[in-house]
């Protein structure tokens, strides 16, 4: 009976033990960094991808617009920098540099 009743004791707080770590891992994935790489048809990764994470739930975090305000430029018909992103709300000016018009331009 001792042994039967210590085996209990041992297994419940092994699956107690499992059932914590199981929390704590979980926990850990829902903080821990996400790294993704985007690659092209060759396999090889894809320079400028932006890629927008939308937890499983649909909900997006809110997010402030930014501080600052972000510059694009056109110079020798190529946005400088070349790819930007900003939160909804914030500020952008687009400027042009080359001296003539383009066919994709902001009156910002």
């Amino acid at each position: 009976m001792i042994m039967i009743s210590t085996f209990f004791r041992i297994l419940g707080a092994s699956i107690l033990g499992l059932c914590f770590a199981a929390i704590v891992a979980t926990t850990s994935a829902l903080a821990g960094d996400l790294i993704i790489t985007i690659r092209d048809a060759d396999g090889a990764p894809v320079a400028d991808a932006v890629v927008k994470v939308i937890p499983k739930s649909g909900q997006a975090a809110k997010t402030t617009p930014l501080d600052a305000v972000t510059r694009v430029n056109q110079v020798e018909t190529e946005y400088e920098p070349f790819v930007s992103v900003i939160t909804v709300g914030s500020k952008i000016e687009f400027t042009n540099s080359d001296d003539w018009a383009h066919h994709v331009y902001s009156f910002s």
